[in-house]
């Protein structure tokens, strides 16, 4: 049955998606799509909030956190049928696709290794909250369940650890899962626990598959790490309010959408929505999701292009609004916001201008963020300000104070101050090499804009 579906997901997503909207119009109580839009407006996680997310809060079996692009972690409801038709099933057909497409059916006959989020302390309503990515592990069926391991769900990275450090069946691996900050901590602690290089403790692995975070700067380090293989990389696009696609083929930037798994996708371009069969090749649409779990109408805040709609092939183009994600902490310009306007406050200062940039992590040496913050006040205690920045954002974003837990997935972040000229003039040499309206923005996922830091520090 899992596979009939797998071929439908491919070949009929039109059809996919009428079924996944009659389901909707049902639960709603529409007759048209006409009429759904009409008596629900698009809908942030506030607006969801405030109508109690149409009752399924009251009804949930679980809660998932997501830290999301505010000051605030989001905690959504979740029920069991959701979890097993959106989030397990669409993991089925990743992997039936991993075998079909990417010629992975050696990875059935070992382990995988799969780093998941946590369980967290506190209950909501007296329900269990979770990491979608836990509560994904904790309810997979028994096939997965011999396949992966760990066999339990941790409250933090630094339990996790100790388990995996007294772990005798390495040798055993054949994919690893989870977000690449993660992997990497992961492969530096167990180097150093086990004195010996990873790419023999982990002497068969071969598969990586991975999300949450630009891949692009992480597959050198990890053909670096195992120069004596050829890696199979496999990439998936989901969130905690759902599984939306994985790689269609390798080497390859397009995205597989999966369109029968109780998800209805609208597409926001402008002031627009457009549904699957509406949308145009190469324009792009802020992505919007319907399911019977609450969520109506709401806004994601990820940007897709498409490529091709049958099958329906997107690329992942970023976030509505500017956002830092290069380990998977997701810091939005609202926080980082937040962070000067405190620095401010705090140390007496007036900066405006500033910007982030990622510096990578590598086997041995965890990345971290650089700012680089303007101000004619050229002689400050850059340190002072380090750690002001490290302990405002671990309270206002949970998944930077996860990763920054003890430094065990990312290092404190480093401060250097530049004067103000020095604005004028990164401008300048960014408009004589790139042309155009420069703006300087101000959070970045990439290094790119370090050529012409560079010159001027």
């Amino acid at each position: 049955m899992v596979l009939i579906k797998y071929i439908f997901n491919i070949y009929f997503p039109f059809l996919n998606q009428n079924r996944e909207l009659n389901k909707i119009l049902k639960k709603y109580d529409c007759k048209t799509y006409v009429e759904y839009c009409i008596k629900h407006p698009v809908n942030g996680y506030n607006n969801l909030v405030k109508n109690r997310f149409y009752g399924v809060e009251k009804n949930c079996d679980y809660f998932v956190r997501s830290s999301g692009t505010s000051s605030e972690p989001k905690n959504i409801p979740i029920t069991l049928d959701y979890i097993n038709n959106n989030h397990l099933f669409s993991s089925k057909l990743a992997l039936i696709h991993m075998i079909v497409k990417f010629g992975c059916w050696k990875m059935i006959y070992g382990r995988n290794l799969a780093l998941t989020g946590y369980k967290y302390k506190d209950r909501i309503q007296n329900k269990d909250v979770y990491d979608i990515s836990a509560l994904i592990f904790l309810k997979r069926p028994s096939f997965f369940k011999n396949f992966g391991f760990p066999t339990k769900i941790y409250v933090n990275w630094e339990e996790k650890l100790n388990y995996f450090k007294s772990f005798k069946e390495f040798n055993k691996v054949r994919s690893i899962s989870g977000v690449p900050t993660w992997m990497i901590s992961l492969f530096d602690n167990i180097e150093k626990c086990n004195n010996q290089s990873i790419k023999t403790t982990f002497k068969d692995l071969t598969y990586i598959i991975h999300g949450g975070v630009a891949f692009t700067p992480y597959i050198k380090i990890f053909n670096e790490i195992f120069n004596d293989r050829r890696l199979i990389f496999f990439e998936i696009f989901n969130s905690t309010e759902g599984f939306y696609a994985f790689q269609h083929k390798p080497s390859l930037p397009y995205l597989l959408l999966c369109t029968n798994n109780s998800i209805f996708y609208e597409f926001k371009k402008g002031n627009k929505t457009y549904q699957l069969k509406e949308v145009c090749i190469g324009d792009e649409y802020e992505l919007l999701i319907s399911n019977t779990d609450g969520l109506v109408r709401y806004e994601t805040g990820d940007k897709i292009t498409f490529f091709k709609t049958n099958p329906c092939l997107i690329t992942y183009t970023g976030r509505t609004s500017e956002y830092l994600n290069a380990f998977g902490e997701d810091i939005s310009i609202e926080q980082s916001n937040k962070i000067i306007n405190n620095i401010n406050e705090h140390f007496n200062l007036d900066i405006t201008d500033y910007l982030v940039i990622p510096k990578y992590s590598d086997l041995g040496t965890l990345g971290n963020h650089e700012w680089y913050i303007f101000s004619n006040f050229i002689n400050l205690n850059t340190a002072k300000i380090s750690d002001f920045i490290d302990e405002n954002l671990k309270e206002i974003n949970s998944n930077y104070r996860q990763k920054r837990y003890k430094s065990l997935a990312i290092l404190e972040p480093s401060v250097k101050i530049l004067s103000l000229d020095k604005k004028d003039a990164l401008i300048r040499l960014m408009k004589k090499n790139i042309g155009g309206q420069t703006k300087l923005k101000k959070l970045h996922n990439n290094r790119n804009i370090y050529k012409f830091l560079n010159q001027l520090i």
